[in-house]
């Protein structure tokens, strides 16, 4: 019977070799490991095996014992390579140490989001060349691991450095598959890298320039919004809000300080009217009174 159950992972182990070529080795692994158990199929051909005389009763015992091993073994493994997440994700983890980064973590803790914040990052001693390497800096693998990154539902990168930047996204996507990660990357002739791990890229100067762009052809007044006593709000959120899809923007009733500067949708940028319909995850740049904001931010946020 072990001689059985190891020549069903060796099988499942090299046909599965083929995922290398878009995942980590890890994933690899545990994908080929959930491929090995063995349950219907495998008992029925021992089965007919048996009552055709072409294997032994002892071989058909050993058969029936090596699939119900591999079904009982073959999920803890999985799980031990690849910690499942919980449907609504794991914590965020911020790493940065400036005045924004703070802000970001008190706001998405103001959320209701767990927050992890990474404020102690050590630095890339290897340089630019480094980033492209395949081995990332075991400082700050050991540093992001110590923060759980393995249970990360997302990462925010936003480092002194566009180096380690760089780094903390590379390890978050290649090495623990994270399903968000967003990068706060000073230098745009960066982007390209970033974007090609598959990571959302926002430049502190360009962010900028669409606010700005965005209040010059909204056709929203724009006295409002140069009022200077710190309580107006520019936020960005997803349209998951099942109730208020296909409807006009006049129609969703949200408060009277509140300004939908743009709408994207799949990859177009919308400078929506109060009769613009409203899709599904629209994501909404919305400016206004702080305390309103947040009030039309949870709202469209919510499931209803």
């Amino acid at each position: 019977m072990v001689l059985l159950t190891v020549i069903a992972y060796a099988v499942k182990l090299l046909a599965g070799l083929v995922f290398k070529l878009a995942y980590s080795w890890r994933e690899t692994l545990a994908a080929s490991t959930l491929l090995s158990s063995r349950l219907s199929l495998i008992i029925a051909v021992a089965t007919i095996g048996t009552q055709l005389g072409v294997i032994t009763p002892a071989l058909d015992a050993g058969i029936i014992l090596m699939a119900i091993v591999t079904c009982l073994l073959s999920p803890v493994l999985f799980n031990r390579l690849v910690p499942i997440r919980s449907q609504t994700g794991g914590p965020v983890l911020v790493v940065g140490a400036d005045a924004d980064a703070e802000a970001l973590i008190r706001r998405l803790r103001y959320l209701g989001l767990p927050t992890v914040a990474v404020t102690d990052m050590p630095a890339d001693k290897g340089g630019g060349d480094n980033a492209r390497g395949d081995r990332p800096p075991q400082a700050i693998t050991r540093r992001l691991r110590e923060a759980g990154i393995e249970r990360a539902g997302g990462v925010v990168a936003m480092a002194a450095s566009d180096e380690v930047t760089l780094q903390v996204c590379r390890i978050a996507r290649n090495f623990h598959s994270v399903p968000t990660i967003v990068a706060w990357v000073q230098n745009p002739r960066l982007n390209r890298r970033f974007i090609d791990m598959g990571v959302r890229v926002i430049n502190p100067s360009n962010f900028k320039l669409m606010i700005l762009e965005s209040l010059v052809l909204s056709g929203q007044p724009a006295m409002p919004v140069q009022q200077d006593d710190g309580e107006r709000e520019v936020r960005v959120v997803k349209l998951r809000n099942l109730w208020l899809r296909e409807r006009a923007l006049r129609h969703m009733a949200l408060p009277d300080s509140v300004s939908v500067l743009r709408i994207e949708r799949g990859g177009d940028v919308i400078f929506p009217g109060l009769d613009t319909i409203a899709r599904a995850n629209d994501i909404f740049t919305l400016t206004g009174d702080a305390a309103d904001v947040d009030l039309a931010a949870r709202r469209l946020a919510r499931p209803w």
